[in-house]
């Protein structure tokens, strides 16, 4: 009878032991003493230490310090303090945050996963995000790193922005605005300022500092490529029409054109959005361009042109009236 009880326990220690096993999807690789781990089966834990198992599924609130997990695809999660996190489930691909920051870094040949907060999704496929959800404001922050994001609406997931490396995008839902805002980018100093709590070396912040700072180098070459470009275009544009205005003058001639005006008009779009953003910014660029004293200068300029045009046409009507009424008998 014993031994039978003594079997019959060792078989629900094995099995027990191999549902939890099972149901393991990673480790602590920085522990704290103040942060609260619950499992979807089991107690809470309210010490953290490292190499200590995380279950799939499994929720964490942050307190004071960071606390980083990794996964066995080898993707990391480091949750900033004052945060609330959840891990996803073995079936499905799917993190969780309601509360706070989480910076992720994978390897490019782990499987797509996504990460949502309240608002939003963010498609994740390896390389290194920074995702940040503030409840009183209802907004989320995304930076990318490494590789580009898709950045949606969760509830409109066909309103979304693709973050490419170096830049961040923000979305609130409030009013009619929907679409996460145009992607920017990042300086090295606001970068620096959003790791600080994520208790990374310094030789991590200076890596992370390197990559928006070479963004922004590049994105200054395209586009000074950009203006020269125009430069150009404005030139041979020119040179163009006076070599058409000077083969009229002599004789009809067709001229042919080195540059298409469609291409010269897309261009021109290209770089003013690229240089002050979306077609909002564009409409006050235009109209700083264009301001108030300008066009009425430029309508009265028109008026005077009008009444020089309605004179010569008295002119030319009398001229006509007395070609009507010429009598040669008489004259």
């Amino acid at each position: 009878m014993k031994n039978n009880i003594l079997f019959i326990s060792i078989i629900l220690l094995i099995a027990t032991t191999y549902t939890a096993n099972a149901e393991v999807c990673g480790r602590v690789t920085r522990g704290s003493n103040n942060a609260q781990m619950i499992p979807l089966k089991g107690t809470t834990k309210t010490q953290l230490v490292a190499d200590e198992s995380v279950s799939c599924g499994s929720m964490l609130i942050t307190h004071s310090d960071s606390v980083w997990v990794e996964l066995s695809d080898l993707t990391q999660f480091k949750i900033a303090p004052d945060s609330f996190f959840e891990f996803s489930k073995k079936e499905s691909n799917l993190h969780k945050l309601y509360r706070g920051e989480v910076m992720v870094s994978a390897p490019p040949s782990i499987h797509e996963f996504e990460l949502t907060t309240p608002n939003s999704i963010s498609v994740f496929h390896g390389g290194v995000i920074l995702v940040r959800y503030t409840p009183k404001n209802k907004e989320t922050t995304l930076a990318s790193f490494n590789r580009k994001v898709e950045f949606k609406n969760k509830f409109h997931t066909e309103a979304q922005q693709v973050v490419n490396v170096g830049e961040m995008s923000r979305l609130w839902i409030g009013e009619s605005r929907i679409i996460p805002s145009q992607p920017e980018t990042m300086s090295p100093n606001s970068v620096s300022s959003a790791f600080k709590g994520f208790s990374l070396s310094q030789d991590e912040i200076t890596e992370l500092t390197a990559i928006s700072q070479r963004t922004i180098e590049s994105r200054s070459k395209s586009m000074i490529a950009d203006l020269e470009n125009w430069e150009d275009i404005e030139k041979e544009s020119e040179q163009a029409a006076d070599r058409s205005i000077a083969s009229t003058v002599s004789k009809p001639k067709k001229v042919d054109l080195s540059i298409d005006l469609n291409e010269a008009k897309i261009g021109m779009e290209l770089m003013k959005k690229h240089l002050y953003g979306d077609e909002e910014d564009q409409k006050i660029f235009d109209e700083s361009r264009h301001p108030a004293s300008l066009k009425s200068s430029e309508k009265l300029k028109d008026i005077e042109y009008q009444r020089k045009k309605a004179k010569e046409g008295v002119q030319i009507k009398k001229v006509l009236e007395n070609i009507r009424g010429f009598d040669p008998e008489k004259d």
